[in-house]
């Protein structure tokens, strides 16, 4: 009998992108891989679950007390909190198994407090994925996401598409990353921030585009540590406009940092490839 490995979400926050990626994508990922040895499935009702392993995603996890984790304890489930960005509930530690940590930056943090941790790199929407039509890096940059959480100098004319994360309802911002451009990822960091995901970065690696990022910023030391186009951590309107520009310039002419960039970006392409992140929720699952 195979074991039962069921990603828990709740069901008022099914659409967010976080839920959709972490908990149903990933969930299909490992069906097409894994489903010889483990059965998957998504949930939301755990009322007779039993002898299972049980992924919750963040949202779930708010919605989970120490009273329902007795009880899941008591049926023998495995409970495996993935909290992505936000920072763990102390008062759910003595049941936790396993914290999945989807940065370098949670690994490490989950290590230094002594807690069991397995790092499952955050995927490319495999809805980016299926409809990109490759091609050379264009000169163009663009920034796509929420606009509040950059900074664009008023000085700097780049292409800005708006995503809502909150919703599947308008998925158009999509049709942005069909072919390679520069990707800007200069972020406005926030206390609530957290440890987040080298979600953009990733996304980028895998439509063969590349970044413009901002050193000492999340997972940025990580994956970028050598990468010729970034800003300092806290980069002045000019220091931002004098990058860009000479991001441009350089994958225009396609010099020496074009070609190590293009050497990073192919790394953290496989790196975040999906045989890969199933490899890591597989390794976390077969730990318990």
């Amino acid at each position: 009998m195979t074991q039962n490995v069921r990603f828990v979400y709740s069901t008022s926050s099914r659409n967010q992108a976080s839920v959709v990626m972490r908990t149903f994508q990933l969930c299909d990922m490992m069906k097409d891989r894994y489903s010889d040895e483990f059965d998957f499935d998504t949930t939301y009702d755990l009322n007779n679950t039993h002898d299972s392993i049980l992924i919750y995603s963040k949202h779930a996890i708010r919605l989970l007390t120490p009273r329902a984790c007795e009880i899941l304890k008591k049926r023998n489930n495995k409970i495996i909190l993935d909290y992505i960005c936000e920072p763990p509930k102390t008062t759910l530690k003595d049941y936790v198994d396993v914290y999945c940590a989807s940065s370098r930056s949670q690994e490490t943090w989950f290590q230094q407090q002594n807690l069991p941790t397995h790092f499952v790199c955050h995927h490319a929407d495999p809805r980016v994925v299926e409809r990109f039509k490759g091609g050379s890096v264009s000169p163009e940059v663009k920034y796509i996401g929420n606009l509040q959480n950059t900074i664009i100098p008023k000085g700097l004319k780049i292409r800005t598409v708006t995503s809502n994360t909150s919703t599947q309802s308008n998925l158009d911002w999509m049709k942005e990353l069909e072919n390679p451009f520069i990707y800007y990822m200069i972020r406005k960091w926030m206390k609530f921030d957290g440890f987040k995901p080298f979600t953009k970065g990733v996304l980028a690696a895998q439509i063969d585009s590349l970044v413009i990022g901002q050193k000492d910023t999340a997972d940025n030391n990580y994956y970028l540590k050598d990468y010729p186009y970034m800003t300092s951590k806290k980069p002045t309107d000019k220091e931002i406009i004098e990058v860009v520009n000479r991001t441009i310039e350089s994958v225009k002419s396609k010099d020496s940092d074009y070609d190590l960039a293009v050497s990073i970006m192919n790394q953290i392409k496989h790196d975040s490839s999906y045989d890969v992140i199933t490899q890591q929720v597989y390794n976390m699952i077969t730990s318990l």
